[in-house]
């Protein structure tokens, strides 16, 4: 049976057949992929290095005395973290072509000494992933980077830049007049972190780097609704939802787009109404 598998369970040495292993985090980009996977699975020819010709060989592997062919991708979370419209194409070639043929070739070839199965298996390795809930925590204490200024951070969203997913976050400065009038300034700052480790990347405040056309002024209300019994439980699983998103992008380059609208309302659901859209703005687009 052919397959392509993502887990953290598989231990490449009790697989049958022949086994090949390669490492995910070193391979950044297509020209990587390529070069890579040429040597890996030992492609006769090297003239025409390209997707096509990849697909080509990699439904053929005849040169491969075995039944079973195993291809290993260690840290699959790291795997064409260059390029994530790459991964998404490996993956979607996989799944629609590459394993459709070999499951066919299954059943029709009889001959012994060739290969007639071929199995994908990648490796997720988010052993360095931070859930939300203790991401969160870390930053809004590292925002500042210490400075004791009165602030608040937002909840994360996901936002797209330069063809790549980051965690993203606002903030915005207030006074204690401000709070005993309940009114505050949009926000003036906001960041990029890493979606793994959610390690500030990039901060940016909005006079150099605006996110949002929302005027600027002491006009935005703090009123909210709080109708949720249990608060607490709500983020919990709302932060859960958001594990999950991420892990998703991290490993197959894609982001669930319902899953991920289904996580926005819940966050924006406890949140002052005139605030509200700063989550959609800073969001990623659709």
């Amino acid at each position: 049976m052919s397959e392509i598998k993502f887990t953290n369970d598989i231990n490449p040495s009790s697989l049958s057949g022949t086994t090949i292993v390669i490492d995910g985090s070193v391979i950044k980009n297509e020209t990587d992929f390529l070069n890579t996977i040429w040597q890996a699975l030992k492609f006769p020819v090297i003239a025409q290095k390209n997707w096509n010709s990849y697909l080509d060989w990699v439904k053929d592997l005849s040169w491969f005395k075995s039944n079973t062919v195993n291809l290993v991708i260690q840290n699959f979370g790291s795997f064409l973290s260059e390029s994530l419209a790459t991964k998404k194409r490996f993956i979607d070639d996989m799944n629609n072509i590459v394993i459709p043929y070999w499951k066919n070739e299954t059943i029709n070839i009889s001959n012994e000494e060739c290969a007639v199965s071929f199995n994908v298996y990648c490796i997720e390795s988010v052993s360095t992933f931070v859930n939300t809930q203790k991401l969160i925590g870390n930053i809004q204490r590292s925002m500042l980077n210490g400075k004791k200024i009165p602030h608040n951070v937002s909840q994360p969203v996901i936002r797209k830049e330069d063809g790549k997913y980051y965690i993203a976050s606002f903030v915005f400065f207030y006074t204690e007049k401000e709070l005993g009038k309940g009114m505050i300034n949009r926000p003036t700052m906001w960041a990029l972190s890493d979606l793994e480790t959610g390690k500030i990347i990039k901060r940016y405040y909005t006079k150099d780097k605006e996110f949002s056309d929302a005027p600027y002024g002491n006009n935005y209300s703090l009123a909210i609704n709080l109708s949720c019994k249990n608060v607490q439980a709500y983020y919990a699983d709302t932060f859960r939802l958001f594990d999950e998103i991420r892990k998703e992008i991290i490993n197959t380059g894609n982001l669930d787009k319902e899953k991920y609208n289904i996580y926005l309302n819940r966050v924006k659901s406890y949140i002052p109404e005139s605030y509200k859209r700063f989550f959609t703005d800073l969001s990623v687009n659709f």
